[in-house]
């Protein structure tokens, strides 16, 4: 009979497989920075899935954590995190980069709307004539403390709030932020799942996913 072992029904690495095939098609795909209003279809939807699922995938890993450690706290995946990074090296700065991945999490699953007037400009695409102004029911403390309102991109990380906006640099900004956050988890006993030692096959390579995320910062264009 074999010995037994501990296990924890995380989703976390599971999850970074499709996220990679996912912008293995967007890296298809000639970039398309937004214009004031929205991106095309096809840019939005894979980058939107992209920051879906790579913040699942960091929340898996933080309440696994958690659960580990037997804890009943029913309290946001960012206030857990929060409670790590608190007096270590750099962790503040962390612990707010990983707040905004929620709010734009948020602005995708909760379909934030915006509404305004718009019309056709020759150089920029479309653009807002009047507006834009969020819809009434939208929006609650976190996104007000994470977001910059004369720019509608959050304050640390510039991601974009308005959801047809939301392009790949968001989508890889995000990713991004996810390793550092679970490489950062790595220092605490039951924070290690792995993720830094494994492996993916990205473009014919076996790469670590932290080094697919920093080139593919590395590789956009300027436009935000």
């Amino acid at each position: 009979m074999c010995d037994s072992e501990e296990y924890r029904s995380e989703l976390s690495l599971n999850l970074f497989h499709p996220i990679l095939h996912l912008i293995k098609h967007l890296d298809e795909l000639k970039p398309a920075p937004p214009s004031p209003v929205k991106t095309n279809v096809f840019e939005n939807s894979y980058s939107c899935a992209v920051v879906v699922l790579s913040v699942i995938a960091f929340e898996s890993a933080i309440r696994g954590y958690y659960a580990m450690k037997g804890s009943s706290k029913q309290t946001s995946a960012p206030k857990l995190f929060s409670q790590l990074t608190k007096d270590k090296k750099n962790g503040k700065t962390l612990a707010e980069h990983v707040n905004e991945i929620f709010v734009i999490r948020d602005v995708i699953v909760h379909n934030y709307i915006w509404k305004g007037k718009v019309r056709n400009d020759n150089v920029e695409g479309l653009v807002w004539e009047e507006g834009p102004k969020m819809a009434n029911g939208f929006g609650r403390k976190r996104y007000e403390e994470a977001v910059a309102d004369e720019s509608n991109q959050t304050k640390n990380l510039g991601l974009n709030v308005i959801p047809t906006k939301i392009w790949r640099q968001d989508a890889y900004i995000v990713l991004q932020t996810v390793c550092e956050a679970l490489v950062f988890m790595e220092q605490f006993p039951g924070g290690n799942i792995g993720f830094s030692s494994h492996h993916f096959k990205f473009r014919g390579q076996n790469l670590l996913i932290q080094d697919i995320a920093s080139s593919l910062i590395k590789k956009m264009p300027v436009k935000s």
